[in-house]
């Protein structure tokens, strides 16, 4: 695991990055006070604002300030960075993806959940269209708190498989990203290469030639 994450605040605002909050992260690059509220902001999806950070600048000392009043600093510059520590506790007020692949590798663990330990592909086999069914009755309803909680249950399906398959030595999780992540771009290369899709029905048949195209090889 890296041991710290280095971005500069113009890659972190436009590449709508995710930070692993376990992880120590320094931000660099706020020269004023629009780029400071737009870090924070963007930060505040991701740990509460009264996290302490150290705020640095050119010629002065690194004081401690919390994430809340970053916003609110006297002076920027091109040297100005922070630097927010890890935190890798189960408890916190908002989580991310990197937490939930935490927080299931902690089940898992030895010491970890009994249930969850005992489970195999085929024993969760049906949880996968009971979620999807619930988010389907959600979305029928127009319910949009059970469709937020009923998303989750699905993701959680995916997750799981994975976790369980990196367990048995088969593949891991990340290899479920890394293999959804390759079929959204090859699939859609009205996007990412050079074909042209100016409606629905365009799209839509790009990604079925491509995936005949994979099937297929």
């Amino acid at each position: 695991m890296e041991s710290m994450q280095r971005y500069t605040a113009q890659e972190f605002i436009a590449h709508h990055l995710i930070p692993d909050t376990a992880i120590p992260l320094t931000i660099g690059g706020i020269f004023d006070v629009s780029i400071a509220l737009k870090v924070q902001t963007r930060l505040s999806n991701f740990y509460d604002s009264a996290t302490p950070i150290l705020f640095m600048d050119s010629g002065k000392n690194a004081i401690k300030i919390s994430l809340g009043d970053l916003a609110k600093q006297k002076s920027y510059s091109r040297h100005t960075a922070i630097e927010l520590g890890g935190w890798a506790d189960f408890s916190k007020n908002r989580y991310g993806y990197a937490d939930l692949i935490r927080i299931m590798l902690r089940l898992l663990a030895p010491d970890g959940c009994p249930w969850d330990r005992a489970q195999t592909h085929e024993s969760i086999a049906k949880n996968a269209l009971e979620e999807a069914e619930e988010l389907v009755a959600a979305i029928a309803a127009s319910d949009t708190q059970n469709i937020l909680e009923e998303s989750g249950d699905v993701v959680l399906q995916g997750v799981f498989h994975g976790m369980i398959a990196e367990r048995d030595g088969t593949f891991g999780v990340h290899d479920v990203i890394d293999t959804l992540c390759k079929k959204l771009v090859s699939r859609h290369s009205h996007v990412f290469g050079t074909d042209k899709a100016a409606t629905p029905e365009d799209a839509l048949g790009f990604w079925q030639a491509a995936k005949k195209r994979e099937k297929n090889s």
